[in-house]
């Protein structure tokens, strides 16, 4: 009787202790004084060893102040004591979707649930962490039921958006987006994710305002600053973005998605040495990384480091096998001797719909490029055809979609526009110094840029988009902006000291007549190839940007047209001032080709020049992989193998 009436005083003094001692930690937490709640809510543990409650306020605090591995230390020890408190689960899910364990997360969701099937956080959390299992429909699902419960929940109708987006459906997407913003105005989550997804719809100016706004809500959002950063990543102002990236990390160092793009538009800008640097600093603290190590294959790529390249990419599917460019690029190295059980593999990844679809369209691509190598021909046409398909469809679903007329009236606007050689702008820029190589993608202006930047005198930034970038809206705005003549900004862009400079971006070919207005000593070199051959090889070829012209046949026949007519007009009024160079002479007379390439530019021959493929510096282009080999002519008359399927571009398509 004594033993039982003394266990009942110390049960008594202990849950008075316990007592005192939470309403303390209660007390700390409110007034602020943080580092005093935690001592108390510690010292509340000691006192009552059963209790969940203790844990549960530190893994919230631990949560919120970052310490994401404390906090799912706690919060597992609270719903151990605390098994029949929803409150404790529900943020048992959030955190361990934070941690990047789903499983666990959809656990305790669906436990909450279970207790109280109304609960909206729950189904929200539930949804997330559905989402990063991959399992798109069971998460929209649940974010439907989450909004039956409550139309207005507004961070289920953002998180519904995101799905959607990850889904392929980025206008449905945005309307979620949009809808969440009506209900409340001030979330800057819901504005920056509606940046990302207008951003992949191509609105970029609706993307940066969406971006901004919410800094302005909240400028220590570091998401914002990301969202922003990507935004001007895509417009081609790299400096802009590593501003937007590293303002990121000044509010959340360490967030990997700034790293990652911040080491990415270092590469943007040329700076390899940068880029890498950041990549491996990236890798050695998250060495289960993939991404990080892609990245770093394509600055050792583009370095002619192509053994090291070829580790980093391996490194990178062995990580995470839905890596698709790090596939596609092995594909590019190895061709014939990629390995058996790779394709195996890479067969089994594009049927798996898990994988998002720029990732299965990628690995297809590289499905066809060692089916092309290994002479299965019809094979890797199916492939090709098959990855084209799915990129026209998902081009579709952003309304993205080729329109010959209009392209016929952009033709017409810039015939119209440049109608004589009248004499340079008034400020032009009278510099011998820049070089624009341009033509159809994939007609050998990567070959003929690293020709010119092997010469001592010369070197490439690739395709720097000088042109575009100081006129976005050619042909209907060509006035002069910003500080300076355009001639002066061209020039400033491309930031070298060489005696001469190469911009190599093929659409240039709308340009010339305004190059030759603001830039009269220009160097124009035209690139042309057998069009069967440049044709299909567009065809094959996973362009990243916006070309809904490359992936029908029937359209690439229409742009090629489109090329043809401008490059007609330009050579009609400026012959003595553009060089045409063709592919398939210059494999079967390098020297002759090579020296006339010079000759043009205005620098004395130079042997290396033969050479091109050991010479140093940044490859920045989609041929990065064969400008560093020596010339080859087996891609000469590639299209001879393929002859029963192009009837679509023979039409109106004379060989030249």
């Amino acid at each position: 009787m004594d033993n039982r009436q003394s266990r009942r005083r110390q049960k008594k003094n202990r849950n008075s202790r316990y007592a005192h001692v939470m309403q303390q930690a209660q007390k700390c937490l409110k007034d602020g004084a943080m580092r005093e709640a935690e001592i108390r809510f510690r010292n509340a543990i000691k006192a009552d060893i059963t209790a969940a409650e203790p844990h549960h306020m530190l893994a919230i605090m631990a949560y919120q102040a970052g310490r994401l591995e404390e906090a799912g230390n706690h919060i597992i020890e609270a719903t151990m004591r605390g098994d029949d408190d929803p409150a404790i689960h529900a943020d048992c899910g959030a955190i361990m979707n934070m941690l990047g364990r789903p499983q666990e997360a959809e656990a305790a969701c669906r436990h909450v649930i279970d207790m109280d099937p109304d609960h909206i956080e729950a189904y929200n959390n539930l949804a997330v962490s559905l989402s990063l299992q991959d399992r798109y429909d069971e998460a929209l699902e649940i974010c439907d039921a989450a909004l039956e419960r409550r139309p207005e929940y507004v961070d289920t109708l953002v998180n519904k958006a995101n799905l959607l987006v990850k889904m392929d459906d980025p206008v449905a997407g945005i309307e979620a987006f949009a809808a969440a913003i009506t209900l409340a105005p001030e979330n800057p989550v819901a504005r920056v994710n509606l940046g990302a997804a207008l951003r992949l719809v191509g609105e970029l100016n609706a993307a940066e305002v969406q971006c901004r706004k919410g800094i302005a809500l909240q400028s220590n959002y570091p998401e914002a600053h990301v969202g922003l950063g990507m935004v001007l990543a895509t417009r081609g102002n790299f400096e802009g973005a590593i501003a937007a990236f590293q303002e990121a990390l000044r509010h959340r160092p360490g967030f990997g998605l700034a790293q990652l793009n911040l080491a990415a538009a270092r590469f943007k800008t040329g700076d390899l040495k940068a880029a890498e640097a950041a990549y491996r600093d990236i890798i050695a603290a998250h060495p289960k990384g993939a991404p990080a190590q892609t990245g770093l294959g394509v600055v050792l790529l583009a370095d002619g480091r192509l053994e090291t390249a070829r580790e980093a990419f391996r490194a990178a599917v062995e990580l995470d096998p839905s890596e698709g460019e790090a596939w596609l690029n092995l594909a590019s190295a190895l061709g014939s001797d990629m390995p058996l059980e790779d394709v195996a593999q890479m067969s089994e990844l594009v049927a798996n719909t898990r994988l998002s679809l720029e990732q299965r369209i990628a690995i297809r691509f590289a499905l066809g490029e060692v089916a092309d190598k290994r002479g299965e021909y019809d094979d890797a046409f199916a492939h090709f055809r098959e990855a084209n398909n799915d990129r026209q469809t998902a081009m579709m679903k952003l309304d993205k979609v080729y329109d010959p007329a209009a392209m016929d009236e952009l033709a017409e606007r810039i015939i119209t526009l440049f109608q004589n050689t009248d004499a340079p702008a008034d400020n032009a820029n009278t510099s011998k110094q820049p070089v624009f190589v341009l033509g159809m993608p994939r007609a050998g202006t990567s070959l003929v840029a690293q020709i010119i930047a092997s010469h001592p005198n010369a070197e490439s930034r690739g395709e720097a988009a000088s042109i575009s970038s100081i006129v976005p809206d050619f042909p209907e705005d060509t006035r002069d902006r910003g500080f300076g003549s355009a001639g002066d900004r061209i020039l400033a862009s491309l930031a070298s000291s060489a005696l001469r400079v190469v911009d190599k971006t093929p659409f240039h070919f709308m340009h010339i007549g305004y190059i030759l207005q603001n830039l009269p000593n220009a160097h124009i070199i035209l690139c042309r190839r057998d069009n069967e051959d440049v044709a299909l090889s567009c065809y094959f070829q996973n362009f990243l940007g916006e070309h809904p012209w490359a992936n029908d046949l029937s359209n690439i026949r229409r742009f090629m047209a489109f090329h043809d007519r401008l490059v007609d007009h330009w050579r009609s009024l400026y012959a003595d001032s553009i060089l045409e160079l063709h592919y398939e002479t210059l494999i079967a007379d390098a020297e002759t080709e090579c020296r006339r390439l010079i000759n043009h530019i205005g620098l004395p021959w130079d042997d290396r020049c033969l050479s091109f493929h050991k010479a140093r510096g940044p490859v920045l282009t989609a041929s990065n992989w064969q400008v560093r080999q020596p010339l080859y002519d087996h891609s000469v008359g590639r299209a001879r193998h393929y002859y029963a399927y192009l009837d679509p571009i023979r039409p109106r398509l004379d060989r030249t």
